[in-house]
């Protein structure tokens, strides 16, 4: 594996506000890192930061050992591609979406080529939309709306690819359908993800590495299996787990009333 991202000494926040401080982790290319922390621990702010959408308080962000402040905007949307929860596009095709995600290589004066219809066309193929293709982002499902946004980071060519909680609001078939095909579509051209999540199971079922993140500073980073441990989600929620182990996966249960 290759180094593709490095985070040394990162603090972040808002306005001088620090949020989360002494971030220190790097990420290789095929990583799939799941950030799992309680409500408003900074998450968000961590992947805002690393996308170059928030100034860093104090530390470094450095991709393929260059720092995030020496690439132009057009350059880092070359090497980064950002999914949320969902977007509000009023007025759009699925088509028209998903060309967006071409923007960052067509040259300035010039309209998409032949190779970006092509690519576009693959990305919609890729996350199972094509006949969606020609209608309107707005009368899609919640499901559908997220597959459009994954295809339009896709076709955007990223080495690194950060989601935003990109199962919210969605039933556990399509949560699980989703992550099933960002890893499909990402793990063979070796790009790295990071996605933040709340449900640790759908994590230590997709994820090469968890980052947990506890009191403004991380917790613990490393192979779920050696993180996920009965005192690690103590000190995460406040709560008792029980941890299962059996021949296909890693799996936990909070205890409640007990």
């Amino acid at each position: 594996m290759i180094s593709l991202l490095e985070a040394q000494a990162l603090s972040v926040g808002y306005e001088k506000k620090t949020i989360l401080e002494n971030i220190n982790f790097t990420i290789n290319t095929g990583d799939f890192i799941s950030v799992i922390a309680p409500n408003g621990a900074g998450k968000s702010t961590l992947l805002k930061t690393i996308a170059g959408v928030l100034a860093p308080i104090d530390g470094n962000v450095n991709i393929n050992k260059k720092p995030l402040t020496s690439y132009s905007r057009r350059e880092l949307a070359q090497q980064i591609a950002m999914v949320g929860a969902d977007t509000m596009a009023l007025g759009y095709t699925v088509q028209q979406m998903v060309l967006m995600g071409r923007f960052p290589h067509i040259r300035r004066f010039h309209g998409p080529s032949n190779k970006d219809h092509v690519l576009v066309k693959a990305a919609i193929e890729a996350v199972d939309i094509s006949n969606k293709s020609m209608c309107f982002y707005s009368e899609l499902s919640q499901g559908e709306r997220q597959k459009v946004i994954i295809a339009r980071a896709l076709v955007q060519q990223p080495q690194l690819l950060l989601l935003d909680e990109p199962t919210a609001h969605l039933d556990i078939a399509n949560q699980f359908n989703i992550l099933r095909l960002i890893k499909k579509a990402v793990v063979p051209k070796k790009v790295a993800v990071i996605a933040v999540l709340h449900d640790i199971n759908l994590a230590l079922e997709f994820s090469t590495k968890l980052l947990l993140i506890k009191n403004s500073r991380v917790l613990a980073f490393g192979e779920p299996q050696a993180v996920v441990t009965i005192d690690n989600l103590k000190q995460l929620y406040g709560l008792d787990f029980t941890l299962y182990h059996d021949a296909a996966a890693t799996y936990v249960r909070p205890k409640f009333g007990e």
